[in-house]
């Protein structure tokens, strides 16, 4: 499997005294710039992307319920469950 272009390239331009964060973010550009990889791998990380933006969204959904429902009770029902106080 060979290198891809941009890889190739920024190895080149690499000299022997490039510190390694340097060696990492032309390493890294094309990964981040989405130049890396066939059109079917670019779909595949492009569904990795809308997974994960689907679980943060659901996730602060679910806090934001639990949060403000324990919020609206009275304290003595929080008490009554064995809830602490907001913000503590």
């Amino acid at each position: 499997m060979p290198l891809e272009r941009s890889v190739v390239v920024a190895l080149v331009a690499m000299s022997a005294v490039a510190s390694a964060p340097r060696t990492v973010a032309y390493l890294a550009d094309p990964l981040h710039y989405g130049a890396l990889g066939d059109p079917w791998t670019k779909a595949v990380w492009f569904l990795f992307g809308l997974l994960l933006t689907g679980m943060f969204t659901t996730g602060f959904l679910i806090w934001c319920t639990r949060t403000f429902k324990e919020i609206g009770q009275p304290a003595r029902a929080r008490a009554a469950a064995g809830m602490q106080e907001p913000g503590r």
